[in-house]
């Protein structure tokens, strides 16, 4: 396999092509051999009647499939190889089906090059505003969120190969007076620091900046993960999908779209920093060469968060933001509902902030947590008064008469069923047993990781040929 290698994790199979046609275009255009790989967790059923389509797509590196059949082959000769070594629950729970599950296909089937990763609903182009505006260390990034059919921005392509291997394996070092800024960390002054989650409410015209936080940066450091900078939905929480249903005309709009605004970019910088919370697994790259941690193998949105964890706690890992964007757009098919994706991001960003906590160890290629993750009481209650504000929400706009009324109270049904009846006790009880469930899993995964990356490097990696 050659030394880099695009990777597409994905439960949506039928959407592939068009995200590995838009990057083999991608590639051609600037001139990359680069062979994309897509990594199937839809099934077999859907697997069999989608994964041809792959068959008609021309890129200059060659397009290939791991689906479940080569995925299934994969573990049996994994679980060969290692024996008691790696308990079969803890191998099995490590590359389950799930965000983090997939994605540790990618980092075994990797091992030992680089790899560009992007989601099934990525495209390699930027959404510039057609105003753009100057940037004052320390910022480094401007954007804004302009109406959907606003003639106030484009669509550019632009070389997103290219911007990943200019920085991908290299020490911080090679950047030093080159007009990169290099910093500790970064900020973004419309998202929480930690979760990432929206502060406040996003709506047409809000705008954002990323700045840079001043800090030693160790010159020997090596960039192993680097990411595009992102526009269309961004960063977008299920709450804030939430209050666009609510709006008029959103239950439409959802149903077939994405929201009705977008983020555009009105300035941007590459720039190197020690510790990024900024990582965006689903515009991200990286360097594999030597291994990697495993992503979180969660159902929760938040597989990543291991990533800005281990980089934190090493001072010869560095991280970057390259010189492109890419745009996501948010598929409405094949998608949990809203209401249960605000029921994940709760969850979720609970377990972020226990992950941070209770991290006890971080080396080379694992990190090791507490168990100690108890949801309290008060917590819980807070999060079933957060889902029955959308409720009640729902069910008025149902009583006002909109043309929307079945939209809306399924809506509210979904939000009282995710939450037990919005019965406080009920849903405290299995969001601790959930948590404590995740701490397990993870920690698990964790401690067979090392042995599974010396299986990785040795056994074949099944994969089908589609072009």
């Amino acid at each position: 396999m050659n030394d880099v290698a695009l990777v597409i994790p994905t439960y949506r199979i039928e959407h592939a092509s068009r995200v590995v046609s838009a990057y083999a275009h991608n590639f051609a255009r600037y001139g990359h051999e680069v062979p994309i790989i897509v990594f199937d967790d839809s099934g077999h059923q859907r697997s069999q009647q989608s994964a041809g389509q792959l068959r008609y797509i021309s890129n200059p590196g060659g397009v290939f499939y791991a689906g479940p059949e080569e995925k299934a082959a994969f573990l049996d000769r994994m679980a060969g190889t290692l024996g008691a070594d790696v308990p079969a629950r803890a191998l099995g729970e490590t590359f389950k089906p799930s965000y983090g599950g997939n994605r540790n296909f990618t980092v075994a089937y990797t091992l030992g090059g680089m790899c560009i990763s992007v989601d099934d609903d990525m495209r390699p182009h930027a959404l510039l505003h057609n105003t753009p505006e100057g940037l004052h260390y320390p910022e480094v990034a401007k954007g804004v969120f302009v109406h959907v059919n606003s003639p106030t921005y484009r669509k550019e392509e632009q070389d997103i190969a290219g911007a990943f291997l200019q920085f991908l394996g290299k020490p911080v070092s090679a950047f030093t007076g080159s007009g990169v800024p290099v910093a500790a960390a970064v900020r973004d002054d419309m998202t929480d620091l930690y979760t990432n989650t929206t502060v406040g409410s996003i709506c047409e015209g809000r705008s954002n900046a990323l700045s840079l936080v001043d800090g030693h940066v160790n010159p020997n450091a090596r960039i192993k993960i680097a990411q595009t900078f992102r526009t269309g939905s961004y960063d977008v929480d299920a709450h804030d999908y939430a209050e666009e249903f609510l709006r008029p005309g959103g239950p439409e709009m959802l149903a077939v779209n994405d929201m009705s605004i977008k983020y555009v970019q009105k300035a941007h910088r590459p720039f190197v920093s020690q510790n990024n919370w900024r990582i965006d697994c689903g515009v991200s790259g990286y360097d594999n060469t030597g291994g990697l941690p495993p992503f979180l193998p969660t159902k929760l949105r938040c597989e990543d968060y291991a990533y800005r964890l281990w980089s934190r706690q090493h001072a010869d890992v560095a991280t970057v933001h390259v010189d492109a964007i890419q745009s996501h757009y948010r598929d409405p098919y094949s998608r949990e509902s809203i209401p249960k994706d605000f029921h994940n991001e709760a969850h979720a960003n609970f377990l972020k902030g226990v992950l941070r906590e209770t991290l006890e160890h971080a080396d080379g290629l694992t990190l090791r947590f507490g168990k100690n993750g108890e949801v309290s009481n008060e917590e819980a209650r807070s999060l079933v008064a957060a889902a029955r504000h959308f409720y009640d929400a729902a069910v008025r706009r149902a009583a006002e008469g909109e043309t929307n009324r079945g939209a809306y109270l399924a809506f509210a049904s979904q939000f009282r069923d995710a939450y037990a009846g919005f019965d406080a006790d009920a849903f405290h009880t299995a969001m601790n047993a959930r948590i404590r469930h995740e701490l397990d899993v993870i920690n698990g995964t964790m401690a067979a990781w090392p042995s599974i990356l010396d299986a990785a490097a040795t056994i074949p990696k099944p994969m089908r040929r589609m072009s």
